[in-house]
């Protein structure tokens, strides 16, 4: 601006990460991330009735009602002191609670670059024309000044208003709400929404009483349903104007819920096709990303667990999320009233009605609770599961009413509890747990150590908040429950435990899931290997290529690379424990099972004792029947679904030949490595590698 030696105001990255705007001094001041909160509940300026306080009104009288011209405003500008600290921007018709079901037209404010946003901001689309025109006339009036009106630091009070000229070169009206200390000051961008500190020299000027009529340009309006969502980077691309996917492009329709809050619709989300307007956009968006409620990671801790169900068997478990949130604050927004009115319309006629989630009273505590079928009573009744609770019971079907006619969005949320078990604990006594242990607010830090897998449940260990022992452990002390390991210690239980604690399916399975029994005739290819000494090795010759298949597979799962620390896993690898190897003596990758570990001796240390560096494992490759040395490079961790695969064949102990001398001379005898026979089982055992089968030649093949 002409006349003007002051510096427009900058950006400053202050040393506490937040941000300050500056002038002429660009001191870096110590401000706390907290100054940058955009409240509008402790800001005077949204606050009160009239427009004005009184010495504006008296000016205004003064002047029989007349505006200013920009010449008088000039004049008024040079002459005057400041605006009484008084005068305050009121709440005036745009900053009251707009009635429910009332529409309002908005449009999106795009934010100051240098702005930290805690919400979108809105503005009245009918009256946004008035403030492109307050800025350009403050532009034009400041621009025509001479000398400029600024004000200096020691002329700054709390309470006043005034214009402050931004890193941008643009005039911003502003509140300061409190006096100058440590070289800043704290103001209220009171168009945008946002309180920030500035340097205390950045240029500031006289607010003149010409731009004091429109109250505060952005509005007071929050999205329904999106306040656990608005920090998140996700709702922030969806919000930023310079983002390819921004929603809120052109005019937005907008209706009042009852919370005061707003559902918006767009030409991209017609009401006719999204009842909830693009909140049910973004909330759908969230469900699918965040995949909450979700166990935390395997070997993991995770805080703010509930238990609100139990069985002898399993525990139902809330855990805390944004997603979560989000449903609790819909779910507590309805009444009775809501559920009850929409009543008696559910038609059980299609397979889409019983995969619809429903309100349903709970058979023990007489509430509305949401729910799924499970299966008919008759034509009036239905088992239902209590999704949110874990339990389960019966409804009458003219009693229930749909989630999505109670609220468009309730449809949308999967369940929000997890059934889990309890690590070490068996024949849980539920009531007596819930007696001694049990508070409606007191959350657990849950830790998964086994991942759930096909129809099998998660397990998890349990603790109270600052207690060192484990609720596992303190249910098995009061004798709760029954321990599966006496010997059960939680905190050595790390991620390895999933690989540990599954073990593979070591007997064969033939077609329809039949097992070994005497007098079963069986086509098998035939094999042998010196490590298992008496015996042979037989796999059906019908599994032959689901056999060639599922090898490609774990080749292919074993070439994936790590993502572990390995030396937390080879420190825990146990006898038994199922592992990926590449075989050296197959010249391929096989499923193992590891059986003692092997220790290279590198000379004596100097406590005189010998030096012993595990370097391997000899393992048992369960589907290959050969025992094998195979180094720690050589192992790949394994997947739960690999190990739930029977393995593709077993030992065999054959009639007549029950010594390795004739083994060997019947197998060279083959003139390959494997031969096809038919035999006839006689009896089936097992040991620590799996199963065996005493097995005689049909006499087609003696």
């Amino acid at each position: 601006m002409e006349g003007n030696s002051a510096e427009p105001a900058s950006v400053v990255e202050n040393p506490s990460g937040t941000t300050a705007v500056a002038g002429t001094s660009t001191r870096a001041t110590n401000l706390s991330r907290d100054d940058f909160k955009t409240d509008s509940s402790d800001s005077e300026a949204y606050s009160g009735d009239s427009d004005f306080g009184d010495d504006i009104h008296d000016d205004k009288n003064k002047n029989n009602d007349q505006q200013p011209t920009v010449e008088q405003a000039v004049v008024r500008a040079t002459s005057q002191p400041l605006i009484n600290a008084r005068t305050t921007l009121k709440n005036c018709h745009r900053f009251r609670k707009p009635e429910v079901e009332s529409t309002l037209h908005l449009t999106l404010v795009n934010p100051k670059p240098y702005q930290t946003t805690l919400k979108p901001l809105f503005e009245l689309a009918d009256v946004a024309e008035q403030y492109r025109k307050m800025e350009k006339d403050m532009m034009e009036l400041y621009n025509s000044i001479t000398p400029d009106p600024i004000l200096h630091p020691h002329q700054i009070r709390k309470g006043h208003y005034a214009v402050l000229i931004d890193c941008m070169n643009t005039l911003n009206r502003i509140r300061f709400l409190r006096e100058p200390r440590n070289e800043s000051v704290r103001i209220e961008l009171i168009d945008y929404y946002c309180k920030m500190d500035v340097d205390v020299n950045s240029q500031f000027l006289q607010l003149d009483e010409r731009f004091t009529t429109l109250p505060p340009r952005v509005t007071a309006i929050q999205m329904e349903g999106m306040s656990k969502y608005v920090q998140h980077e996700i709702f922030k691309q969806f919000s930023s104007h310079e983002n390819q996917n921004f929603l809120f492009e052109g005019i937005l329709t907008a209706e009042v819920q009852t919370s005061g809050k707003v559902v918006i619709w767009s030409d991209m989300f017609p009401q006719d096709q999204f009842p909830y307007g693009i909140n049910q956009f973004i909330t759908q968006v969230f469900i699918d990303e965040l995949q909450e409620p979700k166990l935390p990671q395997l070997g993991e801790k995770m805080n703010d667990a509930f238990v609100v169900h139990a069985t002898s068997s399993e525990v139902s478990l809330q855990i805390q999320s944004i997603a979560g949130d989000h449903f609790q604050e819909i779910f507590n927004s309805i009444s009775n009233e809501d559920i009850t009115k929409v009543t008696g319309a559910v038609r059980l006629t299609t397979n889409q009605a019983l995969n619809q989630k429903y309100f349903v009273t709970h058979e023990v505590y007489g509430e509305y609770f949401r729910a799924t079928i499970l299966s008919r009573i008759g034509k009036d009744k239905v088992r239902v599961r209590y999704i949110d609770y874990g339990d389960e019971g019966t409804a009458n079907v003219k009693d229930m009413a749909r989630c999505s006619d109670v609220h468009p969005l309730l449809e949308l949320f999967p369940p929000q509890c997890i059934k889990a078990r309890l690590q070490n604990v068996e024949n849980l006594d539920a009531k007596a747990y819930f007696d001694k242990y049990h508070r409606k607010d007191q959350p657990y830090s849950v830790q998964v150590v086994k991942n759930a897998f096909e129809n099998s449940l998660a397990e998890v260990v349990l603790w109270l908040k600052e207690e060192a022992k484990s609720l596992n452990e303190k249910i098995v002390e009061d004798k709760f429950g029954t321990p599966i390991n006496p010997s059960y210690k939680p905190g050595t239980v790390l991620a390895h435990s999933d690989l540990c604690r599954n073990r593979f399916t070591l007997h064969m399975v033939l077609d329809k899931g039949v097992r070994l029994i005497s007098g079963l005739p069986l086509d098998v290819n035939v094999s042998y290997h010196r490590s298992i000494e008496t015996m042979c090795f037989i796999s059906l010759f019908s599994q032959q290529q689901a056999f060639r298949e599922f090898e490609e597979q774990i080749k292919e799962d074993y070439e994936l690379t790590w993502s572990v620390n390995e030396s937390i896993y080879k420190a825990a690898w146990v006898k038994g424990s199922p592992m990926l190897c590449y075989s050296l003596e197959l010249k391929k990758v096989a499923r193992a099972m590891l059986i003692t570990n092997i220790h290279d001796f590198h000379g004596v240390g100097e406590d005189g004792l010998t030096i012993a560096i595990q370097t391997g494992w000899l393992v048992y490759l369960i589907d290959h029947g050969i025992l094998e040395i195979v180094q720690h490079s050589q192992f790949r961790l394994m997947m739960p679904n690999f190990m739930s695969v029977p393995v593709f064949g077993i030992r065999a102990r054959f009639n007549g030949f029950d010594t390795q001398e004739k083994i060997l001379q019947w197998a060279t005898s083959w003139g390959s490595r494997t031969k096809r026979f038919n035999v006839l089982v006689q009896s089936a055992s097992q040991d620590e590698l799996g199963e065996i089968a005493r097995v005689v030649l049909r006499k087609e093949d003696e």
